[in-house]
């Protein structure tokens, strides 16, 4: 159980709710080579780890190899547990720079940045790719044997084409070729909103891991029910009292970590993935939105809390039940 890196989410407060929720591995933000290697603010704050957080990996996006080394290194020292290298971020900024994804049009390039990196870091050095640009994978499968070669420690795999974006279907079938294929362990990814999208990607694949996103946005339970169901449990309900107590303890570690002015600015995308799909979300967030201090979203909060006739939830969002009792 894997937290993806999510470019604006997945920072020290992020990941520490992710692990408290049984996640495995949690990632930093994708971060930027030369923006590690000249010690820039915005890449130094990304690599700030905590001394108790718990298992968490740094993904670099670059092209050179000697750069990446040098930003792996750098991400060793700051306590990263292990360096992806990015070939999969299909964000036109990105490619056009010849990095993330267009690196699966470059597999010797791919394969002179894994070896200097298994050269020089101690820790383990994986990857993670798209399927391609193409829709039957083909450069996919060229980059994955590239990657084999080079010694990868592991492979993640997003299964859509990076011309599909986010709104492609996931191709299981991919995911099992290259499980099929390779000698270390497989990581499944995309589309895992819900927990029978996680089941059905390890029953399919027989991927040794998922790797989960956009479905833990708001969501972290997500982490929790997905391991029940592997193993044969039902969702554990979750009672109203937990649901914001979680809510609240985010926002004053967010808060503690980050200030009250960057923290009243940044926590309103979170706080409208915590409500959504609840009854009145869309004017509890437009509430949030206009608010204009701590004291009034707090305020919005708990009476959005004491409105709200529902005592448990379990499981995937919107099944939630009412009770009696």
């Amino acid at each position: 159980m894997i937290i993806a890196p999510m470019s604006g989410v997945t920072n020290i407060v992020f990941r520490k709710l992710m692990l408290r929720y049984g996640a495995d591995l949690v990632f930093t933000e994708m971060v930027n080579d030369r923006g590690v290697v000249n010690g820039t603010k915005r890449s130094m704050e990304i690599l700030h780890i905590g001394r108790d957080e718990g298992p968490v990996g740094v993904q670099l996006f670059g092209r050179e190899p000697d750069v990446m080394v040098e930003a792996s290194e750098i991400a060793v020292s700051r306590g990263a547990v292990v360096v992806d290298v990015n070939i999969g971020c299909p964000v036109p900024k990105v490619v056009k720079r010849g990095k993330g994804a267009y690196l699966l049009r470059e597999p010797e390039r791919v394969s002179d940045i894994l070896r200097a990196m298994k050269e020089r870091i101690s820790v383990p050095v994986t990857a993670k790719i798209r399927k391609g640009w193409y829709s039957d994978g083909r450069d996919g499968i060229r980059v994955v044997s590239v990657l084999l070669d080079a010694g990868v420690d592991a492979i993640t795999v997003h299964a859509r084409t990076v011309k599909g974006g986010y709104a492609e279907e996931v191709d299981l079938e991919f995911i099992r070729r290259v499980r099929e294929m390779a000698d270390v362990p497989v990581v499944g990814n995309g589309g895992i909103l819900t927990v029978d999208d996680a089941v059905r990607m390890v029953e399919f694949t027989g991927c040794d891991a998922v790797m989960l996103a956009r479905g833990v946005l708001g969501n972290p339970w997500l982490v929790e029910d997905v391991r029940r169901a592997l193993s044969g449990r039902a969702p554990r309900e979750i009672s109203k009292e937990e649901y914001f107590s979680v809510l609240r303890d985010f926002l004053r570690d967010y808060v503690e970590f980050k200030g009250q002015q960057k923290a009243f600015r940044e926590t309103k995308k979170f706080i409208s993935w915590f409500i959504k799909d609840l009854p009145g979300a869309s004017r509890v967030r437009d509430g949030v939105n206009r608010a204009g201090s701590w004291d009034e979203v707090w305020y919005i909060i708990d009476r959005y809390e004491k409105s709200i006739d529902y005592r448990f939830f379990r499981g995937r969002r919107k099944e939630w039940k009412k009770t009696n009792s």
